[in-house]
């Protein structure tokens, strides 16, 4: 079965985004949504040398670029990200806020199917479920990152207490659709 709201929850690197896409492509009625997006526009409005976006290579790989006044760059797009988390001190739901602009504009226009790439933290966690949001946790066996503070929150009770459904991703092998939507 399948359903109109889902919301893709794992590691870094679990394979989110290359899940999100290869749904997109089956399934083009599905709008993607991440709460990133709003943390990567910042970025990308703030450091002019960034782009608004990375392929899952790049997003590890450092930048190594210079400034315009020589300073050299020599952070990963991931880590640059992770260090600009400190906005969620300022206000912790700031990126819930941003997506949940961006959901009522698309519903508001009548769109009605959505897949959220990238849940992280309990005020999305909680948005998620207050939406009607289908949780499915993306798992594989490779780890490619070192665990970071959001790969731990995802492992507490309250996230794999929400889960509907969960996805291995068996990396160098195809997205096989019906293990997915089987929940």
């Amino acid at each position: 079965m399948m359903y109109n709201k889902i919301c893709l929850l794992g590691a870094s690197g679990a394979g989110k985004d290359w899940v999100c896409s290869e749904i997109m492509k089956r399934h083009q009625e599905f709008v993607r949504l991440s709460f990133s997006d709003g943390l990567k526009e910042i970025c990308y409005n703030v450091f002019d040398w960034m782009k608004r976006d990375y392929s899952p290579e790049q997003k590890e790989k450092p930048l190594n670029i210079k400034t315009s006044l020589g300073e050299i760059i020599d952070l990963s797009p991931r880590e640059i990200w992770l260090k600009m988390n400190f906005l969620r001190e300022i206000e912790n739901g700031i990126f819930v806020r941003k997506l949940n602009d961006e959901l009522n504009e698309l519903e508001f226009y009548g769109v009605e199917t959505f897949i959220i790439s990238d849940l992280r933290t309990k005020p999305e966690l909680d948005f998620v479920k207050q939406n009607g949001f289908k949780i499915i946790k993306i798992v594989n066996h490779v780890n490619y990152h070192p665990e970071n503070d959001f790969d731990r929150i995802q492992n507490s009770k309250e996230f794999l207490d929400a889960v509907d459904h969960v996805y291995e991703n068996r990396i160098g092998k195809a997205f096989n659709e019906n293990e997915f939507w089987n929940f």
